[in-house]
């Protein structure tokens, strides 16, 4: 593995929080389910810069061909928010 990812893992997997957002995200069972977005790109940002950002929120992708309705979606980020009380945003992409 090389050097890049391997300190990139260690970043998102280094940190009980960041787990704890895996963790509640994989207990949904979502299809492909994945963080994205800012949850990634903060956390190296953050260490290159040397900054601690805030999360606006919590970018959730997953594909679900079964179910494109926008009402499915918000059902997720109810049951994420429950699991971990976070501002979710939750897309399908078969829908995008």
């Amino acid at each position: 593995m090389d050097f890049l990812r391997q300190r990139t893992l260690e970043l998102l997997l280094g940190e009980p929080l960041r787990m704890a957002c895996l963790k509640t995200l994989a207990a949904c069972g979502l299809p492909q389910g994945m963080l994205c977005a800012g949850f990634v790109r903060n956390t190296i940002w953050d260490e290159v810069f040397g900054l601690r950002t805030a999360w606006a929120d919590l970018d959730v992708a997953y594909y679900d061909p079964a179910d494109l309705t926008p009402a499915r979606e918000r059902v997720i980020e109810a049951q994420l928010a429950a699991l971990l009380p976070a501002h979710w945003q939750v897309h399908n992409q078969a829908r995008m």
